[in-house]
């Protein structure tokens, strides 16, 4: 598994809306801090149902910032993959935009290499 480009797939699956390829690419015992929610999923029961939520937004799809990916070695098969993306659905016909930052924990060894995943939205300036 390829960490550099691993925040491209992930938004790929989460564009096809599929919960189940979603969670495939999630530990058994993966937690997410989700961007639009205040409370932690642990597990895939939890992290299901975020994104059953989340895709249950009108028109929802995820736009990553290829330029803003990083990646950092924390050991031989453990790294950490970061950067922006943006979100967008429909409220009541109108496009919305909700820019984000991430942070993917991943243990590339694994078939579901996500072992943290945090996501939250990017502050409006002041």
């Amino acid at each position: 598994m390829d960490a550099v480009r691993f925040a491209a797939n992930w938004a790929g699956v989460v564009n096809k809306k599929s919960v189940t390829q979603i969670l495939a690419l999630y530990s058994g015992r993966a937690t997410l801090l989700p961007t639009f929610s205040s409370v932690p999923a642990k597990g895939h029961n939890q992290i299901e149902a975020y994104f059953r939520r989340l895709l249950s937004r009108d028109a929802v799809a995820v736009k990553l910032d290829d330029e803003s990916v990083g990646v950092d070695d924390i050991s031989a098969n453990i790294k950490a993959t970061y950067g922006t993306y943006t979100f967008l659905y429909n409220v009541q016909g109108v496009r919305k935009s909700f820019a984000a930052r991430f942070t993917f924990v991943l243990d590339t060894e694994n078939l579901a290499p996500i072992i943290h995943h945090h996501s939250s939205l990017i502050p409006l300036s002041s």
